[in-house]
């Protein structure tokens, strides 16, 4: 990837992981899984709940900040620069996100509000299954695409929005215009093929969890990667990892197949560990995993890319 920048937006989070006993969902009527926007006080209440308290730890997530850690580690080549923009606050947890982002070698282009910095905090029950409920404060006030500092999309290969972004049409549509090709993610099977018919987007990728991904692009060409069998710590920022994966193999010249198999053994390594941060160690080793695996497993075929650019 010589010569690559890639810049990502969204919500730039401080997670609060905690593990909880299954009752603490019904305790407080939450449907396991899925994400809910909470207001401060409602936040405040949550993390008052003992099993949280004696759990709980903090660490710097965000959809698509999770997403450029995984990639900026996996490009690892000083040709290649991941950026990412969001909106935090006047705090110390802003100074989290920005040493947590350098961590990975990942360019914070942080803009800030007198508001606090968002935060999530995620209820993984002994299923590993994480049951978000967000305070976005900050986060929530980059709304306009005329914030974004001068210069940050020169040359960008690729601009990432994050999908929460889309609860923000407008910005979303800016960026988009900003950026060019759009490919859409969802976890419901027959909404992305619904989105494909509709010419909406180009390439369809589809996240099946334990059964892997599919993607299929409007030319036709269509690849499915295979999930190995993995031992769950959670699966908070497994779709992030997955993400950057997919990619990480369009943007390295791999063929669908190529980026499907590394998108579910990024989204893998992920759900080994505990919460959104493989941490850079384990992530390294999968750089160096992906390279013996991709020769013999769908690095072959034509680039994603140029089946992504046939309109």
């Amino acid at each position: 990837m010589v010569g690559t920048k890639v810049v990502l937006f969204g919500d730039p989070i401080v997670d609060i992981v905690a593990h909880v006993p299954a009752s603490v969902l019904d305790d407080i009527g939450a449907e396991p899984g899925g994400c809910s926007l909470v207001s401060s006080e409602e936040l405040e209440g949550l993390l008052s709940i003992p099993s949280v308290q004696a759990t709980a730890r903090r660490a710097l997530g965000g959809s698509a900040a999770n997403v450029a850690k995984t990639l900026a580690v996996l490009s690892g080549d000083g040709d290649t620069s991941v950026c990412f923009c969001g909106m935090v606050g006047e705090d110390a947890e802003a100074q989290l996100v920005s040493s947590g982002l350098k961590e990975y070698d990942v360019l914070p282009a942080l803009l800030s509000t007198p508001q606090p910095t968002a935060a999530c905090l995620c209820l993984v029950t002994p299923d590993g299954q994480r049951t978000m409920r967000t305070c976005l404060a900050a986060a929530a006030q980059l709304q306009d695409p005329a914030l974004v500092p001068g210069g940050l999309l020169e040359g960008a290969r690729l601009v990432h929005c994050e999908g929460y972004c889309l609860y923000r049409g407008g910005f979303a549509e800016g960026m988009a215009q900003l950026g060019g090709d759009t490919v859409a993610d969802h976890s419901d099977p027959l909404q992305a093929v619904l989105a494909f018919l509709s010419g909406r987007c180009r390439l369809a990728v589809v996240s099946l969890g334990e059964d892997g991904c599919v993607m299929r692009a409007r030319s036709g060409d269509e690849a499915r990667g295979r999930a190995r069998p993995r031992q769950v710590a959670d699966t908070v920022g497994a779709g992030d990892a997955f993400t950057a994966g997919v990619l990480w193999g369009m943007l390295g010249g791999h063929s669908l197949a190529g980026a499907a198999l590394a998108g579910c053994e990024a989204g893998g390594v992920a759900v080994e560990a505990a919460g959104a941060e493989p941490g850079v160690a384990a992530l390294t080793a999968l750089r160096a995993s992906l390279a013996g695996l991709l020769p013999e497993h769908g690095s072959t075929g034509r680039c994603a890319l140029d089946v992504l650019n046939e309109r």
